[in-house]
């Protein structure tokens, strides 16, 4: 249940970052994610049930379900962080040193990427069993 809480969260998160874009744009990354999240928590909860993860988990079981994460992990930030970069892209502020700032900007969301990647794997995944 924490899981699902979790990724509405997420979702929320994501529908506000894309809320004032272009309607083909809003509309197609809506799409993207809740059709993303659908598939992931059907194999999260798949995966679960098949290698029995919570009850005498068989052989395989956690190296399956870390691969599962770490991939839409990866499906989940990626476009986000690109979507970051875009809307980096068409910020135009009044400033002398705009490249400096921007610099500054796009390490920051790449070290938030890594860190997202890093709270996505431990918040579904978990620790190492």
């Amino acid at each position: 249940m924490l899981k699902i809480l979790l990724l509405a969260l997420m979702l929320i998160g994501l529908f506000s970052l894309f809320n004032r874009e272009r309607p083909k744009l809003k509309y197609s990354a809506y799409f993207y994610f809740i059709s993303l999240s659908m598939v992931f928590m059907t194999g999260l909860f798949y995966i679960s049930a098949s290698y029995q993860l919570y009850d005498r988990p068989m052989e395989g079981g956690f190296s399956a379900l870390f691969e599962w994460v770490l991939i839409f992990g990866y499906a989940f930030i990626i476009p986000t962080i690109l979507f970051l970069f875009y809307k980096l892209y068409k910020w135009k502020p009044d400033l002398k040193n705009l490249f400096v700032i921007k610099g500054a900007i796009v390490i920051t969301i790449a070290g938030c990427g890594y860190v997202s990647l890093l709270i996505f794997i431990l918040s579904f995944y978990g620790f190492a069993p």
